[in-house]
């Protein structure tokens, strides 16, 4: 194995430079963002954040994340962790030691992205330092540096739903397992970090799997890995069965989920961790073909485990809700279209999107021409992999495809720089031109000069659902007359449910998240359906108020009932709700006699 002194420079900045220089950058962020914090509330999941939030202040209880107001009378089990829900109530409380509520409870949105950056960019750092030296990961820093600075994303003031947490545990993950060869206990704290990961979510599951199937490949190859593996391994299948354990609702504690750990995912990993830390332990004397099939076998078993207890799940994280959303819902959400989806409807646009992306894969590429320092380096790679072509088909995991393969970057910049007479000055040069605020810039200004042939498909046809914006209908302040109102049932378009239950008392039919798919096809079965037939199911429902928001695109068939909406044509039964001048939201009383 090489050892990690081996990549270390006397150049390098120390870890207080890079944690001095992440917090300049942090309090910059602050400051540009306070009066704007928000705007954070045009991604749903933000204000669904806030209302898991405001109910573990009130008393929820740990292992009932439950929401009531959310399809009554039964309510919506949420997917989401209680692990950043503890963290953002815990920074709230620790505020209010100084301050009023409502000033803690900003301060805590603005601040918990920002924290959580922090591990980000030292991870980032510290994996470019082993991945190209030095110089890399100098320009790796600046990088990620300009990124948080110039570029709206997961770690901005206000981000504070669940994205923010995965992408820095990978991370953190991943420059764990780069200078494990010398240490165990970092391949152990790589492992951890794996186990939260999974506690968080399974959106970065892929990635970790690819490390991990990494690392079982390098102790196939030589069996002198089996030492930072076998713990690694067996931190995972430690980390998941804790974290299974104290973050598990209780409710579902035996019932397998494919959308966030369950007994069956807990189950695979912990199978899958204890076989390949056996064969770790036994077959440092095996031939390569025999660790090779002893790590199959352990993989195969983890798969087994996985499947028998719940099949569905394998066709990913809605494998147990009814498929119907698909083409009701799922096909109209921005996140979980498919780069090609991007580049048909927005055009040149598109390429905004992928710019970055592409640049991570050519200098993976070139990283790996140019010969890797460290066979580790597999792992990280590993991950780039599997996140880009999961991001091919779901634009979603583009932010892992950005966040991962900045290290790969820095070390591309700097291994070009060092080809010309003035490598320093290339090298902050090249960084800055790649990252991705200046290559976004160079992007556009290519876009204008094609776009005009590349918009005109796009242009002829009429534009998605998902293409639109409507962050107008989302921002808390015109909220507030509707909060006035008497709490009742709101039925209305899926977007503004978190909002809804998030500043107002009322409770509402549905939202976005695929758990609710019942009320997701209720919905939408009624606001693409007649409004001779809206009026019984609503009134079935005992829905008290209807409301829309004038920045929703049209439904494409001209007859339904969410049309006659948007157009100021709604059946007499609805008794207009007036709300001050300039408010884009819409509003109906459901009336109670035959109209």
């Amino acid at each position: 194995m090489q050892s990690a002194s081996a990549s270390a420079t006397e150049d390098r900045l120390p870890v207080a430079a890079v944690a001095l220089l992440w917090a300049g950058t942090a309090a910059a962020l602050a400051l540009m963002h306070w009066a704007t914090l928000d705007d954070a509330y045009r991604s749903p999941d933000n204000a669904m954040r806030l209302v898991q939030v405001h109910a573990f202040i009130d008393g929820a209880s740990w292992f009932d994340p439950h929401e009531p107001r959310l399809d009554p009378p039964l309510g919506y089990d949420t997917h989401w962790s209680r692990l950043l829900d503890a963290g953002i109530v815990g920074l709230i409380f620790l505020f209010r030691q100084f301050t009023n509520p409502d000033f803690a409870e900003r301060l805590a949105r603005c601040v918990w992205p920002l924290l959580l950056s922090g591990p980000a960019v030292i991870a980032s750092y510290a994996s470019a330092l082993r991945i190209g030296g030095a110089g890399a990961a100098r320009a790796t820093l600046m990088i990620v540096l300009l990124t948080l600075l110039f570029v709206p994303g997961i770690f901005l003031p206000g981000e504070i739903d669940h994205h923010n947490a995965q992408v820095m545990l990978t991370l953190v993950m991943i420059a764990c397992v780069l200078w494990c060869d010398d240490s165990p206990w970092l391949a152990a704290a790589g492992g951890i970090a794996g186990g939260l990961l999974l506690g968080v979510g399974l959106e970065a599951a892929a990635p970790l799997v690819a490390v991990g199937a990494a690392l079982a490949m390098l102790f196939v190859h030589d069996a002198r890995w089996r030492v930072p593996v076998r713990a690694f391994v067996v931190a995972l299948g430690g980390a998941t069965a804790l974290a299974y354990a104290l973050l598990t609702p209780a409710a579902f504690r035996f019932v397998p989920m494919c959308d966030e750990l369950g007994v069956n995912t807990a189950a695979a990993v912990v199978a899958g961790s204890l076989g390949l830390a056996l064969v770790t332990n036994v077959g440092d004397r095996w031939t390569r073909m025999q660790r090779l099939v002893a790590t199959a076998v352990a993989g195969a078993l983890a798969l087994v485990v996985f499947a028998a207890i719940e099949p569905r799940c394998l066709r990913g994280p809605i494998g147990l809700v009814d498929p119907a959303i698909t083409a009701l819902w799922i096909n109209n959400v921005s996140e979980l279209q498919s780069v090609f989806s991007l580049i048909r409807n927005l055009g040149a646009e598109a390429v905004v999107h992928i710019a970055f992306p592409c640049l991570v894969i050519a200098s993976a590429v070139f990283v790996i021409w140019r010969g890797l320092r460290t066979p580790l380096a597999w792992a990280p790679l590993a991950a780039v992999a599997v996140s880009s072509v999961i991001t091919a088909g779901t634009i979603r995991m583009g932010m892992y495809v950005v966040m991962l393969g900045m290290p790969f970057v820095g070390a591309a910049v700097d291994a070009l720089s060092k080809r010309t007479t003035r490598p320093l000055l290339v090298g902050v040069g090249g960084a800055a031109l790649a990252s991705p605020p200046i290559s976004a810039l160079v992007v556009i200004w290519l876009a204008a000069i094609v776009g005009e042939p590349m918009g005109k498909p796009a242009a002829a046809k009429t534009a998605p659902l998902w293409t639109v914006d409507v962050s107008r209908c989302l921002h808390p302040e015109i909220y507030r007359p509707v909060a006035a109102m008497p709490p009742g049932l709101i039925f209305g378009p899926l977007e503004l449910g978190p909002s809804l239950l998030a500043f107002t008392p009322h409770s509402v039919v549905d939202a976005g998240y695929h758990r609710a798919y019942k009320s997701i096809i209720f919905e939408e079965e009624v606001m693409r359906g007649s409004a001779s037939a809206a009026r019984e199911r609503l009134v079935e429902r005992g829905v008290a108020y209807v409301m829309t928001c004038a920045d929703f695109p049209n439904y494409p068939n001209p007859a339904a009932f969410y049309n006659a909406l948007l157009t100021g044509a709604a059946p007499a039964w609805l008794e207009r709700v007036p709300l001050p001048e300039g408010n884009v939201l819409r509003m109906w009383r459901v009336r109670g006699d035959e109209r």
